[in-house]
């Protein structure tokens, strides 16, 4: 576990990080956080299916006790057609029991985490090499468009890139503390362990991977690490024993999600290959990114050209440097495509690979830390200033990209306007009147449900959502075969509009729905 010695005189903003950390690591979580918060209601545009359905059963949980299933506080919480980790749903309570259901309280555990995860990217970087290091490790995730993006919607995906690196580093405190004070950083550890398995589905891979990689590294230079890693492991599994068991009891639960990824056909080596180094992709990382526009920023790829400069110093910094925590990032690294190279859905994929983003930031925050310390005196001044506009040119060109262009360009696929168009219906409703939706948007029950909020018992009974009915997915909506609808939802264009249907004009405060969304009455006498 040695710590990688640098001989040169540190340079002085080196100087000024190691006298004054915390000064700075607070500057930066304030700019992380600000980054986060700032119209977290309107971007990303709308309110995405899985996030509706997320906080509808968050509702569920805190007012019933149950799921939407009826299950008592289930460790499994079924969404759509897939069962998922609970503790995006858990986190949430408070916020939903003070702010009530909106989309600013079910983004808030986001964007919260990922600020968050701000601090301890610092806190690995700095035990591993410096404060320094620390201090731009931190300040490369906070401005990541990447990890940005996912810190503003709600997936349960962000919270591994909070507890994987807390993980690390009280693994690696307790490898070096003794006594009271490295049994109490083997606990956290291990609970941390524990939370990273269970954050999102890919992490029960990867997690048990990085911790046996540890264990390999460390246990083959000390026997007492692997004794007290072997510790750390033990405990984690006690922690985890009630969800291995419901696991377990479930296990058809448990594959539905991974069936459905998969696909039908075989994984072989060829396709595993295939599947993982696509991540690896140039064109993915640098320009192009994830097609899903709701996992990737318009106008570069995955990473952004700081970083990308700080990786490629880093890396040259890991083949320079010395010290075991080499092992473990290039471990961190090597591991985290694995989970998403093992299913055949949307690949690269953004997401299921979202906890290899602090180990980018480190690798960044070294070759920056490294790069500077080894400028001669008489550049230093001069690299000093290149990277402080470096700096300010990519957080200027993320600014722009997410809050300007990434509105507009990715509004259809976040589903802007049916949360409006819903809230419209809702105030144009009549007594006994009957609205039928579109068939051409997945899943629209998950929006009516947080618009409404009807009584989670009667969705836990199976009972239809009243007032509203619902064309097949796919379908354009055709009115002859809803005699007893009044109000039809429907996108422009999607059929022809009879003549005694009248439209019906959204509220200002409703307007985001205009260019998406058609509200119209059937004005016949029903």
């Amino acid at each position: 576990m040695a710590t990688a010695t640098m001989s040169e005189t540190p340079s002085n903003d080196q100087g000024f990080a190691e006298a004054h950390p915390v000064l700075i690591l607070i500057a930066i979580l304030v700019l992380a956080a600000t980054l986060r918060l700032v119209v977290l209601d309107k971007n990303p545009p709308g309110l995405f299916r899985d996030e509706a359905r997320k906080a509808f059963s968050t509702w569920s949980l805190l007012t019933t006790g149950k799921d939407l299933t009826g299950r008592s506080w289930p460790l499994q919480v079924k969404e759509l057609k897939a069962y998922t980790t609970p503790f995006y749903h858990w986190f949430s309570i408070p916020f939903f029991s003070t702010l009530g259901v909106s989309v600013f309280s079910t983004r808030l555990l986001a964007a919260l985490a990922g600020s968050l995860a701000c601090l301890f990217v610092f806190l690995l970087a700095k035990e591993w090499i410096s404060a320094s290091a620390g201090c731009w490790s931190a300040l490369l995730l906070a401005i990541s468009p990447w990890h940005l993006l996912f810190s503003r919607w709600a997936n349960q995906g962000i919270l591994m890139t909070v507890f994987i690196p807390a993980a690390v580093w009280l693994t690696v405190r307790a490898l070096r503390e003794a006594g009271v004070k490295m049994w109490i950083h083997s606990v956290l550890a291990a609970l941390l362990w524990a939370l990273s398995w269970n954050a999102y589905e890919p992490s029960r891979l990867f997690a048990p991977l990085l911790f046996f990689a540890v264990m390999g590294i460390e246990g083959s230079r000390s026997i007492k690490s692997l004794l007290r890693l072997s510790g750390i492991g033990a405990l984690t599994v006690i922690f985890l024993l009630p969800f291995l068991v419901d696991i377990w009891n479930n296990w058809a639960e448990t594959q539905l999600r991974l069936s459905a990824l998969t696909g039908k056909e075989p994984l072989t080596p060829l396709s595993f290959s295939r599947n993982y180094f696509s991540h690896w992709n140039p064109l993915y990382l640098f320009l192009l990114g994830d097609q899903n526009p709701r996992h990737h920023v318009f106008g570069m790829g995955q990473l952004s050209p700081l970083e990308i400069l700080a990786c490629l110093a880093g890396i040259y910094g890991l083949w320079k440097l010395s010290g075991s925590w080499r092992g473990w990032l290039i471990a961190w690294l090597v591991l985290a495509p694995i989970p998403a190279a093992i299913t055949q859905e949307s690949l690269p994929h953004a997401l299921r690979t979202l906890m290899i983003i602090p180990a980018i930031s480190v690798l960044g925050g070294i070759g920056i830390h490294f790069t500077l310390q080894h400028i001669p005196p008489r550049h230093r001044k001069l690299a000093r200033n290149g990277l402080a506009l470096g700096i300010l040119a990519q957080l200027l060109l993320t600014i722009f990209l997410f809050f300007f262009v990434y509105p507009q360009k990715s509004a259809m696929h976040w589903e802007k306007g049916f949360l409006e168009a819903i809230r419209t219906v809702e105030i144009q409703r009549r007594e006994k009147d009957i609205c039928v939706i579109s068939g051409l948007i997945e899943f629209p029950e998950a929006i009516v449900e947080f618009a409404t909020l009807p009584d989670p018992l009667e969705i836990q009974a199976g009972k239809p959502l009243p007032g509203y009915r619902f064309e097949d997915t796919g379908s354009l909506l055709n009115p002859l075969d809803f005699p007893e609808a009044t109000l039809f939802l429907i996108r422009p264009e999607e059929i022809r509009i009879p003549p005694w249907w009248r439209e019906i004009q959204p509220a200002p405060e409703e307007k985001a729905m205009a260019g998406f969304w058609g509200l119209y009455r059937d004005e016949r006498v029903k």
